[in-house]
């Protein structure tokens, strides 16, 4: 009647529309309704693909009637026996709906509706709901699986448990390759609970290795097994638990001709001997090693596998005490990037932003930073290690184990996160955004600025006079502020203007206040150290940073008007305050009378409180939460660590890589060693939670 009824509205042109048409959404979700109650009458199924084949309009479009539909599938094949692998082509409906729709939130809320039955029904429920698992995008299956990674441990075993289930009486590889990497995934976050499941499923797995009856699902669980050996590689317990059980798996793999897997369970097998000599001693599955000709396994090899080990307690001590921050290991040299995540780290509306967005694309950089920063927050060990972020986030021109100026290497990791922005930005990334996140956010070009001599300070980036407009990149919406730059032209009168973004102000410190050199300096054949007789603040440096500039002699303007080289004099504004603000004090400046680099010592004063002028005569407050110091003579030797400001706001945390450390008070120059310098400051909009 349906298929009759839209037969005849179809040929009337203003009636036949997409979306927008009030009997179109009506019937959309009046028929997902009547698939609930009557979805098991096959002749009714092949009457509604029939339908939808006709009039594709009338398929879900909304995120409830999309919602409800998967609802709906999964309630229709909750019925089925346990064992169940039919094919109602209702999971290719959902396919189908899933694909055509941008919005995932229907797809992550049918996913959660499938754990909710995995994890509470009082037996396993039907194999064929695993067809809904298997009609997801594929990507977004794999990245929506880490869910469970917050899930009670005893949901978890259960849900895992019911998975493995699933696959040994279906072929399903896909799902069986997002499993494996949701082992994987798990054994690196909760590795102990996993070492559980392996306790509890292993035996069980590989004695249904021989029972199975479908070839390829021999193949899926032969995959899980390798998995749960290498993964519980650090106790021989695993393995001695299926030694008995190999040999005859490994005859009926021979006879299913599946040598790939068997040539995988024996290289296993050869590599918990080698690692656990002795262990097979007198057993069958020793007999079957030494009649296999197999070739010496390489060390190359060998450290390949042994990275498969799960990181459960055993690994490593958790000594982390409550409420203490976690430190970062030094990988060589790398306590630049240490004190540049900690800072960021600390840095909360861009910590729970970076946490909270989900990108389509591959965004590799962000999806690290991601990691560092939950393992920083969650971890139960007092350090870790960033290795994996370091891999991915450093610029190419930084030589591995060289120290590096850390203001260089955070500029390169925010215009890195800027980049993957503008490739790929799903549409509904605000969602994950409050209101008052977003407000005021100015720039979108990641920090790009003019450079100027180096008796003024100057922004982090490019090109000066460039129009920019207000971006909703993550960078800009915490660290996004404008620079209003103007250029007065001495000769004919003419002004231009421009405005630039910036995510970074760097301050000269001047040198016009010089000390004697400081011959008492023992090892320093190549270095000149100058120290300043006048403490500066750090306002007298923004002061200086906005004042009016002359532009004569070898440094004048290029005047458009006049076409020429012409005196002017430049103005610096601030047009639009950044929610939180970073300044870099230039203490590393090249001196080319004798091609050495200098650190200048010049003691800076940085106030817990700053006010920052802008360009319409108002005056923004800020809050310092963390200084990055440099200790040392020079830029190419020495050593960064951070001072975080408590939650509190009373006390402050000294990270210096690994070690952290509670000291009462704020950052006082006056107490730290001269070669201890403030490099890189962070302060906080007042007002901001």
């Amino acid at each position: 009647l349906v298929i009759t009824i839209f037969s005849k509205l179809s040929k009337h042109s203003h009636l036949n529309t997409t979306s927008s048409d009030p009997v179109h959404r009506l019937v959309r979700t009046s028929l997902v309704l009547y698939l609930a109650h009557h979805g098991t009458n096959s002749i009714f199924l092949q009457s509604m693909e029939h339908l939808f084949t006709m009039f594709p309009t009338l398929l879900p479009v909304s995120t409830t009637d999309i919602t409800q539909l998967g609802n709906v599938v999964i309630h229709l094949h909750s019925s089925h026996p346990t064992t169940c692998q039919c094919d109602t082509r209702l999971d290719k409906l959902l396919s189908h709906v899933w694909s055509n729709c941008t919005d995932t939130t229907a797809c992550l809320n049918t996913l959660h509706e499938v754990f909710r039955v995995l994890s509470t029904n009082t037996s396993c429920p039907p194999a064929c709901i695993s067809a809904i698992l298997e009609a997801f995008p594929r990507g977004l299956l794999e990245q929506s699986l880490t869910v469970l990674l917050d899930q009670p441990p005893e949901r978890l075993l259960l849900i895992m448990s019911r998975l493995f289930g699933w696959l040994e009486v279906r072929a399903a590889p896909d799902l069986t390759d997002s499993v494996l990497k949701l082992l994987s995934v798990l054994g690196s976050g909760r590795g102990s609970l996993v070492a559980s499941l392996s306790q509890t499923c292993l035996v069980h797995l590989v004695q249904q290795v021989m029972e199975v009856v479908s070839t390829t699902c021999r193949e899926q669980l032969v995959m899980l097994v390798l998995a749960m050996l290498y993964g519980g590689q650090q106790s021989p317990a695993p393995f001695q638990s299926v030694i008995p059980l190999l040999p005859e798996v490994l005859s009926v793999l021979g006879v299913d001709s599946l040598w790939d897997a068997r040539d995988s369970l024996l290289e296993c097998a050869q590599y918990h001997s080698d690692l656990f000599p002795g262990v097979l001693a007198g057993s069958a599955l020793h007999c079957v090693l030494h009649q296999e000709i197999m070739a010496k396994m390489t060390p190359e090899r060998r450290h390949r596998l042994s990275g498969f080990v799960w990181g459960y307690p055993g690994n490593f001590k958790l000594d982390r005490m409550p409420g203490q921050l976690v430190g970062l290991v030094n990988l060589g040299n790398t306590c630049y990037m240490n004190s540049v995540l900690q800072a960021l780290f600390c840095t909360r509306m861009f910590q729970s932003q970076v946490v909270a967005t989900r990108k389509r694309n591959a965004q590799p950089v962000l999806v690290s930073l991601q990691r560092v920063f939950r393992s920083l927050k969650h971890s139960k060990r007092s350090s870790i290690s960033p290795r994996p972020f370091l891999d991915i986030s450093h610029p190419p021109w930084f030589d591995a184990g060289q120290q590096q100026d850390c203001s260089e290497f955070l500029t390169f990791l925010l215009h890195s996160l800027e980049e993957e922005d503008k490739k790929g930005t799903e549409d509904d990334v605000n969602k994950t955004m409050t209101e008052m996140q977003w407000e005021n956010c100015a720039g979108d070009d990641g920090g790009k600025t003019e450079l100027t001599d180096d008796h003024r300070g100057h922004d982090s980036g490019v090109d000066s006079g460039g129009e920019t407009g207000h971006g909703h990149s993550l960078v800009q919406a915490v660290f996004g502020g404008q620079l209003a730059t103007s250029y007065h032209c001495l000769e004919c009168s003419h002004t231009s203007q421009g405005t630039s973004s910036f995510t970074d102000l760097t301050l000269a410190i001047p040198t016009t206040r010089q000390g004697q050199s400081m011959p008492d300096l023992p090892n320093l054949p190549n270095i000149t150290i100058t120290r300043a007789r006048h403490q500066l603040t750090v306002k007298d440096l923004l002061k200086n940073y906005l004042e009016p500039e002359d532009l004569f002699g070898d440094n004048q303007y290029q005047c458009d008007k006049c076409e020429g080289l012409r005196d002017a004099v430049k103005t610096t504004q601030i047009k639009a305050a950044p929610k939180h603000l970073i300044i870099t004090l230039l203490r590393f400046k090249f001196d080319a009378s004798n091609c050495q680099k200098v650190k200048l010592l010049t003691l800076v004063d940085c106030p817990e409180s700053l006010s920052v002028p802008l360009s319409g005569g108002e005056v923004m407050r800020y809050q310092l939460y963390c200084v990055v110091v440099h200790s040392g003579q020079s830029s190419e030797v020495g050593h960064y660590y951070s001072w975080v400001r408590g939650r509190q706001g009373v006390e402050w945390h000294k990270i210096s890589d690994e070690e952290v450390d509670t000291v009462t008070g704020k950052w006082d120059q006056e107490e730290q060693s001269r070669r201890d310098t403030p490099y890189m400051l962070f302060y906080q909009r007042e007002g901001l939670v």
